[in-house]
């Protein structure tokens, strides 16, 4: 489907075409670890590299989060590295990286923070913040453990966060003593490993009282070959992420239009394609445009003088429209995008699969040729008018008939223990206040280009 906008704000035509996201039965995951301390910074916040984002997107390997006032530096627990070193061991066998460097922003990633630091008003029986991620489908999110609640007492760090993880990947609690996902957790007798047979999941302990069951959080249809109300744990991390696949190698990639040094007419459009090669079949992926013509136009929501697209919200568009994965061979693009300011044109290709892998940047420079716009949305300096419509002041023209349009930027878990301290509902209270829920996709709609982030204005044209 191609969408054409027009942009009152700053008479910036985009075009948007908009590929489909193909999907596999298993998906890899990265989980980080942090070892030191880390900067978190609200999602939305101006002047500041999540300043693209909206209030309720994520880019968790670059420190924007929802759910904060304002930034905060996160202090990690001293055992960290230890953890990181034991949660290796226990999902060994499954499709999952866990690093203690953050991947690049535009790769998805869990964030684990965990914390020296006792939790006292939350009630997690677990001494940790989760939420449901049913079938393990996000892929970015933050969640946390720590030293104590009202309700857990000396926890085992290592089954904290193994559990934690568990829950990342699609995993509910069980009733098994004998499963690491075992809940409410006996910490005095730790268990680091994933039961392979059919067991009853044990219901999430909210409420006023932290002794209320909640319904079970996923269905059946969440779980493989087991009964309802019923987990395998082995086999549904083997479903949701695969087996363990060592991948070394990079992704292949390039920039297959424009080329280096093409010279657009005036009037013309900037349409960049690229090609990834994956052997894993899964990549990340983040295209930038930059020019000093684009410097100065924060009116039309162009930030750092650079429009980009990539595979987190961190960019203006969100390649992945809401799901957690795109596929190496789907289309890369960004579709026709007109109307942009004359000038030297900078396209930057990014890529990296889910193991760590980084391609060389591939790098074009372009001409654009024409005039500047005024932001104001006056004459250019070629004296054309920028409002292709005709006059600005006519009621049928786009400054006066357009329609704002917000992205979905996917749901979050929210800041706080909510309901008093489940270990379901969002972040603990230990200084966290990050949680971004893991059931609601990973990013904002690809629908949406500049003042599409909710922040321009635009209108429909056939």
């Amino acid at each position: 489907m191609k969408r054409t906008c027009l942009l009152s704000t700053a008479a910036i035509l985009a075009t948007l075409t908009t590929s489909s996201v193909a999907y596999a039965d298993t998906k890899p995951a990265i989980v980080w670890v942090p070892t030191a301390s880390i900067e978190l910074t609200p999602s939305g916040m101006v002047d500041s590299i999540c300043q693209k984002m909206q209030m309720s997107g994520s880019a968790v390997a670059a420190g924007c989060v929802s759910g904060l006032d304002e930034p905060i530096t996160r202090e990690v627990s001293a055992d960290a590295m230890t953890i990181a070193s034991e949660l290796r061991t226990a999902f060994e066998a499954y499709d999952i990286s866990i690093v203690a460097d953050p991947p690049p922003a535009y790769v998805p990633v869990f964030a684990l923070l965990t914390s020296d630091a006792e939790s006292e008003e939350s009630g997690s029986y677990t001494c940790g913040s989760q939420v449901a991620n049913c079938s393990g489908l996000s892929r970015d999110g933050t969640f946390s453990t720590n030293a104590g609640t009202l309700r857990c007492t000396d926890p085992d760090d290592v089954q904290a966060a193994i559990y934690a993880v568990g829950r990342l990947a699609g995993l509910e609690g069980k009733e098994d003593a004998t499963d690491a996902m075992h809940y409410p957790p006996d910490y005095t007798m730790p268990v680091y490993t994933f039961t392979d047979e059919c067991g009853p999941i044990s219901a999430q302990l909210r409420g006023e009282d932290k002794m209320t069951a909640i319904p079970l959080e996923c269905t059946s249809l969440d779980h493989v070959g087991c009964d309802s109300g019923e987990q395998n744990s082995h086999a549904d991390l083997l479903e949701n992420l695969g087996p363990n696949a060592a991948d070394s190698d990079a992704p292949v990639i390039a920039i297959s239009s424009p080329a280096d040094g093409d010279v657009i007419a005036e009037g013309g459009a900037i349409n960049v394609a690229a090609t990834v090669e994956e052997a894993s079949n899964f990549a990340a992926v983040r295209i930038t445009i930059a020019s000093p013509a684009l410097e100065g136009l924060e009116e039309a929501n162009i930030f750092g003088g650079e429009i980009s697209f990539c595979t987190t919200d961190i960019c203006d568009v969100n390649f992945l429209d809401g799901e957690p994965f795109k596929t190496a061979d789907s289309a890369w693009g960004t579709g026709d995008i007109t109307g942009l300011p004359g000038g030297e044109y900078t396209i930057t290709l990014e890529g990296s699969d889910y193991y760590g892998n980084e391609a060389d940047p591939v790098v074009v420079t372009i001409t654009l040729e024409g005039g500047p716009i005024d932001p104001s949305g006056g004459d250019t300096e070629s004296g054309g008018d920028t409002d292709p419509t005709g006059d600005p002041t006519d009621p049928t023209s786009a400054s006066d008939t357009a329609t704002t349009f917000a992205s979905d930027g996917g749901s979050s878990s929210g800041d706080g223990d909510t309901d008093g301290g489940g270990d379901s509902g969002g972040a603990d209270d230990d200084g966290g206040g990050c949680s971004v829920g893991g059931s609601g996709g990973a990013g904002g709609s690809i629908a949406m280009m500049l003042g599409l982030l909710g922040l321009g204005l635009l209108r429909r044209r056939d």
